[in-house]
């Protein structure tokens, strides 16, 4: 004799169903899991912020550095960081110097432009104005210099701030090394 599967046999249950002291203790303990994750899961978000923000001045940097090579012309990257005022913008822009050497304006140069609007994320230049505009030219043999046209010298580091602490550094080296550190 065989016997036929039944699903309601196996399957489902007795016609009780949940009692309220039931689904009140399950919601508390879905709402004590929140609670301890929702600083763990704000602080993980942050740092995705400072790490892609990172990644994306480290891979301007290079950009222009490999573009002043293939092109046989300087390129320059130029930042416009945080100030007090303006907590969580910053711009930057990858400058093609013009075929006429002569030429000193950024008026007849091609611009790629990037910023970000992110309460979170500050960048800062590490020199004693660190909210003042820094930059950096790209030789066409792959060498940098610690300036563009029309500025200061600056320390050759792009600093990346959670308000007043620092989280990553760029380094740029005068032989066209580009570097990102981890450092909070």
């Amino acid at each position: 004799m065989s016997r036929r599967f039944s699903f309601k046999r196996y399957f489902c249950m007795s016609g009780k169903g949940f009692t309220m002291v039931e689904m009140i203790i399950v919601v508390a303990i879905i709402a004590t899991m929140l609670a301890i994750a929702s600083p763990s899961f704000v602080n993980w978000r942050n740092s995705l912020y400072y790490r892609q923000t990172s990644r994306d001045i480290t891979t301007m940097l290079r950009k222009a550095r490999s573009m002043a090579m293939s092109m046989n012309r300087q390129h320059y990257v130029v930042f416009v960081p945080s100030n007090s005022g303006n907590s969580g913008l910053y711009a930057y822009r990858l400058i093609r110097r013009s075929v006429d050497p002569t030429n000193t304006t950024f008026a007849n140069y091609s611009c790629i432009t990037g910023s970000s609007t992110n309460p979170v994320v500050t960048i800062k230049g590490t020199t004693a104005t660190p909210t003042a505009t820094f930059g950096f030219t790209f030789n066409t043999n792959g060498t940098a210099l610690l300036t563009y046209p029309g500025s200061f010298t600056n320390d050759g580091n792009v600093a990346i701030y959670n308000g007043t602490i620092q989280k990553y550094l760029i380094t740029v080296t005068q032989t066209g090394r580009i570097s990102s550190a981890y450092v909070n």
